[in-house]
Order: C-alpha cells, then sequence, then structure tokens
C-alpha cells in the first residue's frame, strides 16, 4: 500500500476543514482573531511610499523667429513695418575702423541679432587704390570667366570710379545678399516717394 498518497489526502482535508473553519468564524472568537492576524502580514504603505503621480508632458518651445517679430518693440518695430510694406532701407555696414560703404535694397527678414535679409541690392563701397608690384612667378594673369560660366557661376558686375588720388568707388548690383548683425552701423528707412529718393541721390 502506497502510504504517500494516503497522507496526502489526510493533509488536503484537513486543509479543507481548516478554510471552512475560518470562513465560519464567529466575531470574537479566536478564529476570528487568527483571520485578522493574517491580515495583518500583509504589507501597509505609507502615504509617502505610494506611487508619485505622474505629470502631464511640457508643451514644446514654440518661440521662434515668426512669434519674435510678432512681437517686437522699439527700433525693431521700424523694422518689422517696412519688411511688411515692402520698403527700400539703406544699412550703413562698417569694418574694423570706421564706414565700409552702404547698401540699399528690399528688406525681407531680419532677427534680434540685427542679421539682415536683402533682396535687389545695390551696395557702394569705398577703398584705397592699391599699388602692385609686377608678379615675375605666376606670369601673365589670365581671365577665368569661361571658367566660371561653365560651371553656371555669375560674379556682379562691378563699376570702379576713381573719387580722388588714393580712394576709388565700388559699386555692383547683387540679387540677394545677407548681413551680419556684428556688421550694421546704421539702418536708414527710405521714403517711398520716387521723387524725395531722386533728391537725396542728387
Amino acid at each position: 500500500m502506497n502510504l504517500n498518497k494516503r497522507n496526502n489526502t489526510v493533509v488536503h482535508k484537513n486543509t479543507q476543514k481548516k478554510d471552512d473553519n475560518v470562513m465560519s468564524a464567529k466575531p470574537g472568537s479566536s478564529k476570528e482573531r487568527q483571520v485578522i492576524a493574517e491580515e495583518a502580514q500583509q504589507r501597509r504603505f505609507q502615504a509617502h511610499q505610494m506611487p508619485v503621480k505622474g505629470r502631464a508632458r511640457k508643451k514644446k518651445d514654440t518661440h521662434n523667429i515668426l512669434k519674435y517679430i510678432d512681437g517686437v518693440t522699439g527700433p525693431m518695430l521700424a523694422l518689422r513695418q517696412s519688411m511688411k510694406e515692402q520698403r527700400h532701407v539703406r544699412v550703413m555696414v562698417r569694418r574694423e575702423h570706421g564706414i565700409r560703404g552702404s547698401l540699399e535694397g528690399v528688406l525681407v527678414w531680419f532677427d534680434k541679432f540685427w542679421n539682415l535679409w536683402l533682396r535687389d541690392v545695390q551696395e557702394v563701397c569705398q577703398r584705397r587704390k592699391y599699388g602692385y608690384s609686377e608678379n615675375k612667378m605666376c606670369g601673365v594673369p589670365q581671365d577665368c570667366a569661361w571658367r566660371l560660366q561653365d560651371l553656371g557661376i555669375e560674379l556682379p558686375k562691378q563699376e570702379v570710379k576713381s573719387i580722388n588720388r588714393k580712394n576709388v568707388e565700388i559699386r555692383r548690383h547683387l540679387q540677394q545678399l545677407f548681413v551680419r548683425g556684428e556688421q550694421v552701423a546704421l539702418v536708414i528707412l527710405l521714403p517711398t516717394n520716387k521723387n524725395t529718393l531722386l533728391q537725396m541721390e542728387t
């Protein structure tokens, strides 16, 4: 006879009887105390031990150049107005010591660093006349305009005019131009009337 099977059936019956006795325990009895003791063995969390509630994700920073331009104040307000009206502006460009020249064109865009994007630009600048010595190492200089044309590069045409014995004036027309803010010395809003423009040029 297999004793293991017999012992297993006896233990199983005893556990069923204990469970029935616990369920049918009367209030105030020792069996009820046993049930309360079993509940006390379960872990009880305090308030600071409870799971932390999650927070909603922060909204993405939507601050960009478009919103900045709509909220500008002070001198940049005039730039925004000229940009919307497609007015011509004259930008005085600086160099290391003094003013290099001026740029005149339509203001397309700007930012808080005074970086300017101009279209249909007329550049006027001055420089000194440089007297170069004869270069005997490289030989006779050659025109490489045809190489640039093969690459699809068109250089702006320059008009050089002698002002005095030491300086020359250079004029050139550019389709588009980006001016860094650190080079901007002054921005002048030009009037829209053509007659006043001619008077200023003369």
